[in-house]
């Protein structure tokens, strides 16, 4: 059975590379924002004046270009709406406020995206993980063969991506496995490496699933928790947010979503963690020729951080399975091996 990458999943035989990427992206631009507010909160709550004339003057909208000033009014005209103040201009104090307001949005974005790019990690994996059992002789089980057919673009005016979850029940023995890895790498409280779930419930499979569904939730549903999602999630919810005390309430219907700063922490170190176990499924399932930067033969140790100056190389070259490659080839040039390293795609 050949195995074929629809347009949108990551052509690449070492996934978690890409994955590492993206996660530092994320990493990068969460803490600067994160930092950027923060810090213009704290110099607002410490300017002297608070009145009304200041606020403009304090953001630097005049001076800080036409964009910043566009926002400025942009934010001010809401501000007016939001508070019935039609003539009026908001507070230092109030600016203050606002911007405590928007960094629970930017984590908010910020972790949609996460679960997002685990999703997208996930499918590469999936890819590779078919191949490498076609490469190595094993027959795909029913649920494999199903999955790769709903891969293939092949005879299809259109590709629905198999989802995260809908993967993993192709994989069930991986799946079994990512229920006996923690959620996290540190108890918060005692600061002890934690290496099985404090919970049975608390497991990186179940983690992620909840993630997931926050996200699904944000995009469809908006910020609120709905009743349905409470009544799925509560019991799971009120032992992930043990370690986190009042910082985390529970989940209310009706009410907003709290996502205190280390929560974010938290989720990627539960993303991280799979993303690295699953990795090491990948690489031992295709004899080490799939989920490696460098092919064995070049004796190349594999990094031991991640490196954004390594290209990793594509799904398919030359000595995969044939029948795969095969097919791509009558669309694209299949680069030869390098033995050193491939350019991705």
């Amino acid at each position: 059975m050949r195995i074929v990458r629809p347009s949108g999943v990551w052509n690449s035989r070492a996934p978690l590379h890409n994955f590492f990427s993206e996660a530092a992206q994320l990493q990068h631009q969460y803490g600067l924002l994160t930092c950027a507010v923060t810090r213009t909160r704290y110099e607002a709550s410490h300017q002297l004046a608070g009145d009304t004339a200041n606020s403009k003057s304090f953001m630097r909208a005049r001076v800080a270009g036409a964009i910043a000033s566009k926002a400025w009014n942009s934010y001010r005209d809401s501000w007016r709406r939001l508070n019935g103040r039609y003539e009026d201009h908001p507070s230092i104090p109030e600016v203050e406020r606002d911007l405590a307001t928007m960094l629970f949005a930017i984590r908010e974005a910020t972790v949609v995206r996460y679960s997002a790019l685990y999703e997208s990690y996930v499918q590469s994996w999936a890819l590779n993980m078919l191949l490498a059992a076609q490469e190595r002789g094993r027959h795909l089980s029913a649920a494999q063969a199903v999955l790769a057919e709903h891969f293939s673009p092949v005879g299809k005016q259109y590709v629905v991506t198999p989802t995260e979850p809908k993967i993993m029940k192709a994989f069930p023995e991986v799946a079994t496995d990512l229920k006996a890895l923690p959620h996290i790498s540190t108890d918060p409280r005692s600061g002890e490496p934690v290496e099985v779930p404090p919970k049975p419930e608390l497991n990186a499979l179940r983690t992620i699933a909840f993630w997931r569904d926050f996200r699904n939730h944000i995009v469809h549903r908006g910020s609120r928790d709905s009743p349905g999602f409470c009544r799925t999630h509560s019991e799971f919810f009120d032992m992930l947010r043990v370690p986190f005390g009042a910082a985390l309430r529970k989940l209310e219907p009706g009410k907003k979503f709290q996502l205190p700063d280390q929560l974010y922490y938290a989720i990627a170190t539960t993303h991280n963690k799979a993303a690295i176990f699953l990795n090491g499924k990948l690489v031992e399932a295709s004899g080490e020729m799939r989920g490696r930067i460098y092919h064995p033969s070049t004796g190349i140790p594999e990094p031991t951080r991640f490196d954004p100056k390594i290209r990793v190389g594509y799904m398919l070259v030359p000595g995969d399975h044939a029948e795969s490659l095969a097919f791509v080839e009558q669309f694209i040039e299949v680069p030869e091996r390098n033995e050193d390293a491939q350019e991705d795609s």
